[in-house]
This record gives C-alpha cells, sequence and structure tokens, in this order.
C-alpha cells in the first residue's frame, strides 16, 4: 500500500525521509472521516509546559480503518520494507505504547524535543518514527503548524543546545514523514497553530525498534527512557521550565507533568525503630514496639490516601529501617527521605531532644536535591507525625498565602505563651519558601537544642518571619501519643 521508493531522503540535520502523495485519496479520506467524527470525550487533553494538544486515550478503542492501518503498518511485510529502507532489522512496539493520534486546535503546539532513546519496558531502542498527517482543510501558509527539524548538539554532551531550524514540513493531508532517532534529532511544532473555520491539524504516529546489538550508527545512545525537550532559542531561561523537563524526561516522574491540579505534599515526620533511652521530658522514648509503630505508620499513609487530595507522600525516615519494612513502605509512599544517613540528624533523633530530631529531620528533606527538583509541582506543604492518622471527618484546606494549624497564644508552658500543635499543619503554596528559612531559624535555635518543644520554637520563628497563621480548633487528626502510649484525638 506505502509505497516507499516514493519517498525522498534527507541526511541534515539528522537522516529523514517525506513523501507528499502517500497513499490513495479515498483511502486516506476515510480515515480522516473517522478520526474527524470521534466524540472528543475519547481524547485527553495535554496542557503543560511543553504541549497543548489532544492524544487519543485507549490504543485498544481505536475506530476501525484507523485500526486497520496501524495493524497495516505493523504488518510484517512492511516492516520488512521499512528495514531495508533503514538498513537495520526493526521490531514492531507490540504494547502499542509509540502508537498515537494527535488532533491541534488553535493556539496548540509542540515544543522541540528528541524522542525517547529506549523504550522502558523491554529496554530495546526506539530507533524510527512515523509520523503520516491527515489535517483537515488545512492551509500551512495560513494555518502554521509546521514540523520543524533543528540543528542542535547531541543529547549526551554538556550543556547541549539548538542552533538553526533547517528544514519546515508543511503538516499537509497525505505527507508522511519518517526519521532516524539520533542523539541530535530535535524536531517539534513550537509555533501555535491557527484553526481557522473546521480546520484541524490531524498526525498519526507509530514508531519501530530495534535491538541495541545491530545499531551500526554512532549517534545513537540515547538512553533517556523518555522524551527529552530543549529550551527555544527564542525563549527566555525559565528555571521551573528547566526542572519540568528533567522531571518529563524521568519514566518515575514523568506522570507528574501531566497531573491537571498539583500536588499536596505530605511529609510524614517518623522515627519507627527507636532507641531504649530517655527523652528530656519522660524515661520512656516508645510505648510501642518497633513493630507496632511500623504498623501506626501504615495507618497514617492509608489516612493521607483517604483524605488529602492528590497527596504526594514522602516518609522522612529518621531510623534506619529493616529490609522488608523498607521495601513494603517503598510501596506505599512516594518517596522515602532517609534522613538517618545524615550522621547529624541521626544524632539529633537519638537525641534526649525530640523537637531537635523532628525539626532537623524535616529541615534536611527540604533542604534536598528532591524537594528541589519536584518543588514546582507541590502546591502546599503538608506535615503529619508518624503513627498518628486522619480522621474521617477531617476537612482538607491549604490556603495560599497562610499556615493552616492549631494555634494558641495563652499557653503558661512558654514564656511568650505561644503553642502550635506539630501533629499536623499545612503550608500554603505562597509561603514554602518562607516556611522553609523558618523551619532553618528553628532548628539553629537555642531553645529547640536546649530542649524546648518544637511546639513552642516553631511557631515563634515563623511569626519572625511574618507568616500568618490561619487558626483551626479542631484538626481530625487522632492516635496513640508514643511515650506514655495514650490516645491523642485533636
Amino acid at each position: 500500500m506505502i509505497e516507499l521508493e516514493k519517498f525522498k531522503y534527507y541526511d541534515n540535520p539528522f537522516p529523514y525521509y517525506i513523501c507528499t502523495d502517500t497513499l490513495p485519496l479515498e483511502y486516506i479520506t476515510e480515515l480522516q472521516n473517522e478520526i474527524l467524527n470521534m466524540d472528543m470525550s475519547l481524547f485527553d487533553r495535554m496542557d503543560n509546559w511543553f504541549e497543548q494538544k489532544f492524544v487519543l486515550r485507549n490504543k485498544n478503542n481505536i475506530p476501525v480503518k484507523c485500526m486497520e492501518f496501524f495493524n497495516y503498518l505493523n504488518t510484517e511485510q512492511f516492516v520488512d520494507k521499512l528495514s531495508k529502507l533503514v538498513d537495520i532489522p526493526l521490531i514492531v512496539d507490540t504494547d502499542k505504547n509509540f502508537w498515537g493520534i494527535h488532533k491541534f486546535k488553535s493556539g496548540d503546539k509542540l515544543d522541540i524535543h528528541l524522542d525517547a532513546g529506549i523504550y522502558h519496558k523491554n529496554l530495546k531502542k526506539k530507533y524510527l518514527t512515523l509520523g503520516f498527517y491527515l489535517s483537515y482543510e488545512w492551509d500551512s501558509n495560513l494555518n502554521g503548524g509546521f514540523l520543524e527539524l533543528w540543528d542542535g548538539d547531541s543529547c549526551i554532551v554538556n550543556n547541549y543546545k539548538l542552533h538553526k531550524c533547517t528544514k519546515k514540513i508543511a503538516p499537509d493531508f497525505n505527507t508522511m514523514v519518517l526519521f532516524i532517532n539520533t542523539d541530535n534529532a530535535w524536531h517539534g511544532s513550537p509555533e501555535p497553530v491557527k484553526c481557522i473555520g473546521k480546520s484541524e491539524r490531524i498526525f498519526i504516529t507509530c514508531s519501530y525498534l530495534a535491538n541495541l546489538e545491530d545499531i551500526k550508527i554512532t549517534n545513537m545512545t540515547n538512553t533517556l527512557q523518555k522524551a527529552l525537550f530543549i529550551q527555544h532559542p527564542d525563549e527566555e531561561y525559565n528555571e521551573e521550565k528547566q526542572k519540568a523537563i528533567m522531571l518529563r524526561a524521568n519514566p518515575e516522574t514523568c506522570h507528574m507533568i501531566y497531573q491537571k491540579d498539583k500536588y499536596n505534599l505530605v511529609l510524614i515526620s517518623s522515627a519507627i525503630i527507636t532507641i531504649n533511652e530517655p527523652l528530656s521530658y519522660t524515661p520512656v522514648r516508645s510505648y510501642f514496639t518497633h513493630q507496632q509503630r511500623y504498623e501506626q505508620t501504615l495507618n497514617t499513609i492509608e489516612s493521607i490516601k483517604n483524605k488529602i487530595p492528590y497527596a504526594y507522600i514522602v516518609l522522612v525516615e529518621g531510623t534506619e529501617l529493616p529490609e522488608m519494612m523498607y521495601k513494603n513502605l517503598v510501596s506505599k509512599v512516594d518517596y522515602i527521605h532517609k534522613a538517618y544517613l545524615i550522621s547529624d540528624i541521626y544524632k539529633h533523633v537519638n537525641s534526649p531532644y525530640k523537637g531537635l530530631g523532628e525539626g532537623s529531620s524535616l529541615l534536611s528533606y527540604l533542604q534536598s536535591q528532591h524537594y528541589k527538583e519536584h518543588e514546582i509541582l507541590f502546591n502546599s506543604i503538608s506535615k503529619i507525625s508518624g503513627r498518628y492518622k486522619i480522621r474521617n471527618d477531617f476537612e482538607w484546606l491549604a490556603i495560599d498565602d497562610k499556615i493552616v494549624c492549631n494555634i494558641k497564644c495563652n499557653t503558661p508552658d512558654h514564656p511568650s505563651g505561644i503553642y502550635m500543635s506539630t501533629m499536623f499543619y499545612t503550608v500554603g503554596n505562597k509561603i514554602k519558601d518562607i516556611f522553609i528559612e523558618a523551619l532553618s531559624l528553628c532548628c539553629n535555635h537555642n531553645e529547640l537544642h536546649n530542649g524546648i518543644a518544637l511546639e513552642h520554637v516553631l511557631p515563634l520563628c515563623m511569626i519572625y518571619k511574618k507568616i500568618i497563621f490561619y487558626g483551626k480548633q479542631l484538626l481530625r487528626v487522632e492516635g496513640e501519643y508514643g511515650p506514655w502510649g495514650g490516645y491523642v484525638c485533636h
């Protein structure tokens, strides 16, 4: 059906093939009409730093004619022809991971990027990309939407960048493009399209894999398992976007870029494997066994998942865990921060001063590389003490420029009269950085190092940093109090 002899080959800025009259018009008009008549509820909307477009959600629910076309693209006969064209045995994408039906409406775009170098499920090389345009009532001179191929550095060198656009391909009806995914195969459609009347930019994508040992081309060493986007030369540097680029290129974090709402970071301050030494205010450090503390922590995690929307859970652990506990907890939370690996914090956690251990552990995470790389995804920071759990009548509340907490101004236990429950509190998006400054001030405060409770010192440091409190009379958090074993319900 597709005559590869009609394709023209170019090697600048990287190897690609193009044909502008790929298939019989009657056949591809049927494909186009099938896509035009699809309900838009079947498409996911991509709207993030790098792309604005619609993508078909379920690749097992492709319309009949389109599915026949995808099946043809993956027949042994056609794949053999492609393999001869590019001089390497190609392997079909049986998982349909790289199959796609895409639509652009007015204003949509796709930033310049490299495709994934490796398919993360089978570690095969993503070798050849096929793109087929079925755009409707499209005049590229009016609508734009050109596929741009850029001359740029290899992604494996330091400080790689784009140099210039060397080719613009009109996304016209019946145009097919094939290109080899070299380390410098930078491409995209970065200029927002203009859809006039009923016009739509429509394209189908399919990719082919290869065994690493069969590759003959030298610049095919990209091992990233997701697409790598890059700053456009005409674009001002944006630190948050640069962080998002690296998150997008990581298969473990790329899904965060597509989260419609930002995550609510929830920190669990934890010390499961306690030592048998007294605290400054009680001879018993923990009434509970290590196993009981571990099980209580599992309850904490489950309650967070049930009651806090879009929770991103980080267990800030101050003690070294047995392997079985660690493996299970890793599967329950988004990340475990091993605060105990920092020698000073390990000392603080095991010192008589519980507040110093908790505060320094939390600060170590909020100053960590993991937090810095993920911070742009977080809309708030909540902290809950390990082993407490959120009640069923809990009501989630985060205020951008305030800390939501339970605070009192008339306690006799401290000269200031200030007391804030550190069992649970939530820091708003706009004051995250100021909160970290206040926590750092707190962790260096003489009173905390001399055994004064975190509940007194932390709010004083927040007041000093001019943080505004939103008082919540009932936290609706409960659990067993560690040193004495009493039940606490707030």
